[in-house]
């Protein structure tokens, strides 16, 4: 959902090209965006990572995006969960997550990754046990348009219950 500021003034056009004009404005082009996913999307039998539907944010070419989301899922333990990211051709990217690794601590292990398909994976407590886990990075777009995308897949081919990211998951991005 983009949240935009249209632009308002009580000024007239004018003709004077080194003024800012309401004509140089444009009311689609958000700074803000955020997602959240409507149902669950599961995973089973395969570590090859899938998009995650709904979890995706368009970038234009030549922007900066910090981006953060709150994911829950559930999976068995032995296949586990992994992550990553999709971004447009020629983008740079740092990103990371934090989780509780169920140590007892409650104090949250942070890792981080340099390459946007570069999977992290994440322990899962046992299927049916929903765990969040917070994403978190940076997008620096070249030349080319696209889109951040949240990918996951099963950390081991597992036949037995799917790895799934949970409704009311959400992905949000604000421009630099």
């Amino acid at each position: 959902m983009p949240i935009t500021h249209p632009f308002v003034s009580a000024k007239t056009q004018g003709s004077d090209a080194t003024e800012v004009r309401k004509a140089n404005w444009n009311d689609d082009h958000a700074g803000f965006l955020q997602v959240r996913k409507t149902s669950a999307q599961g995973v089973i039998d395969s570590t090859t990572l899938v998009d995650c539907t709904e979890l995706v944010l368009p970038l234009l070419a030549e922007e900066v995006w910090l981006f953060d989301a709150c994911i829950f899922f559930e999976a068995d333990t032995t296949p586990d969960i992994k992550f990553a990211f999709t971004i447009p051709a020629g983008a740079t990217m740092i990103w990371g997550l934090a989780e509780d690794t169920g140590g007892g601590s409650n104090a949250p292990v942070y890792r981080a990754r340099q390459t946007s398909d570069d999977a992290q994976i994440i322990a899962a407590s046992g299927y049916g046990t929903a765990v969040p886990v917070h994403l978190m990075g940076t997008v620096v777009c070249g030349g080319n348009a696209g889109d951040l995308q949240l990918r996951f897949a099963q950390n081991v081919a597992d036949a037995g219950n799917p790895a799934n990211v949970l409704a009311n998951s959400w992905l949000r991005g604000f421009r630099e």
